[in-house]
């Protein structure tokens, strides 16, 4: 099957979709209606198939000239361990290069939250780059954020 990836206009009703259609056990930090109003108006990115079905979004969320950061990336549970997820931060990094952005960065769940799931996310990033910064406890109600950073 061949994946399309993209910035496209803002969609909340496509970012919902996929949010819905998450593996079981995935673990969003924040509450699903932060990413919904987030998708109004961030920079989106998009992995469609050919016959035009969205199966994955990264929302970009621009801080300063030299960084941007990582809002959410979500793949439906049909579609994990594809590459999409890689293809979406290669598309947003070398955009982000284009535009002199030298850093981005994702806050997941840090550490010390002991849901595999997010275990899996930290072992991503690190995967495609992004290193460890610092774990903030109780930064999404009472769970951790950890901040990672990866430097183009």
């Amino acid at each position: 099957m061949h994946i399309l990836i993209g910035r496209e206009d803002p969609d909340p009703a496509v970012v919902a979709s996929i949010l819905a259609d998450l593996p079981e056990g995935v673990s969003m930090p924040r509450p699903t209606d932060v990413y919904l109003a987030a998708a109004e108006h961030m920079v989106t990115y998009l992995a469609t198939t050919s016959e035009g079905d969205a199966v994955g979004v990264l929302l970009l969320e621009p801080h300063f000239e030299e960084a941007v950061e990582v809002f959410v990336m979500a793949v439906r549970k049909g579609y994990l361990r594809q590459g999409i997820g890689r293809r979406l931060l290669a598309a947003v990094e070398a955009d982000a290069r284009a535009f002199g952005v030298r850093l981005v960065e994702v806050k997941t769940l840090g550490p010390s939250d002991p849901t595999p799931r997010a275990a899996a996310t930290r072992a991503f990033y690190r995967d495609v780059g992004f290193l460890p910064v610092e774990e903030f406890p109780g930064w999404w109600e009472g769970r951790p954020a950890l901040v990672m950073i990866k430097s183009l």
